[in-house]
């Protein structure tokens, strides 16, 4: 698992804004309500100080057999990622997972830049949006040869460089 960290530049945990009853005008509910919200902001944020939130490969225990290292099945798309964060009611190290496939990422960044055509995305015609297209593809293509190059000559079993593309956690 690999820690991850707050990006400094944007907000941190707050709740003092949320609304958490609907009670106008009672100033002991609001006043409660003020209280609750900023005991839950200090924990939150000491909890995430303390344990912050964890990113791990879903299949990093198995891609299509063997479990997810959750307590799930395995996964069926080997760049699905997991965040798992410790907010459950659980003593054990249970924790709270979500799921992200990369490859949902990089369709959201073609998404964000691509020409439509019918209303779907079509090809990345913007300048800037070719350039963070290809810087990423640069870097994913990087990682891919660090990952197969840190498997040794002749000891593979499986594919090389390919492997199923689901989009299930599952």
């Amino acid at each position: 698992m690999v820690k991850m960290s707050h990006v400094g530049h944007t907000p941190g945990i707050d709740l003092s804004k949320w609304t958490m009853v609907d009670y106008s005008g009672s100033s002991a509910i609001d006043e409660i309500e003020r209280f609750v919200r900023k005991a839950a902001t200090e924990v939150l944020v000491e909890v995430f100080k303390e344990d912050p939130p964890e990113l791990c490969f879903g299949g990093a225990w198995g891609i299509g057999e063997g479990g997810d290292g959750c307590g799930g099945p395995a996964v069926s798309d080997a760049a699905m990622m997991y965040v798992e964060l410790s907010l459950s009611s659980s003593d054990d190290y249970e924790r709270v997972v979500y799921g992200l496939s990369l490859e949902d990422a990089v369709d959201d960044v073609i998404e964000l830049y691509a020409t439509r055509l019918n209303g779907k995305p079509e090809k990345v015609r913007d300048a800037k949006g070719q350039d963070i297209c290809r810087k990423i593809a640069i870097r994913l293509r990087e990682l891919a040869a660090k990952l197969e190059s840190a498997c040794a000559e002749g000891d593979s079993t499986g594919p090389s460089l390919g492997g199923t593309h689901g989009k299930s956690i599952t």
